[in-house]
């Protein structure tokens, strides 16, 4: 093989190699920047939980008060109980 096509199959080689790194991080990249949109997502959805003034201390407590509530016929009330993005808004 004389030099000159040993130079354009080395470049080729490496210019290869340098394509798929940049994928492999790029793809690598996207997904870690995904993945801590997804735990800011989750960490903002539990501070909803810890931050609720509204309900019980327990699922079952927060049912019983969402039921008596609307035996009473207060059916504001009982939406409180109900769904957190209501109270966002």
């Amino acid at each position: 093989m004389n030099s000159a096509k040993k130079y354009k199959f080395f470049g080729g080689l490496i210019l290869i190699l340098v394509f798929g790194f940049g994928i492999y991080y790029g793809v690598r990249f996207y997904q870690n920047r995904s993945d801590f949109k997804a735990l800011a997502d989750y960490n903002s959805y539990v501070e909803q939980f810890k931050n609720d003034t509204v309900g019980g201390k327990t699922p079952e407590e927060t049912l019983k008060m969402f039921v008596a509530a609307l035996k009473k016929g207060d059916v504001e009330l009982a939406s409180q109980y109900f769904s957190l993005d209501k109270k966002k808004n």
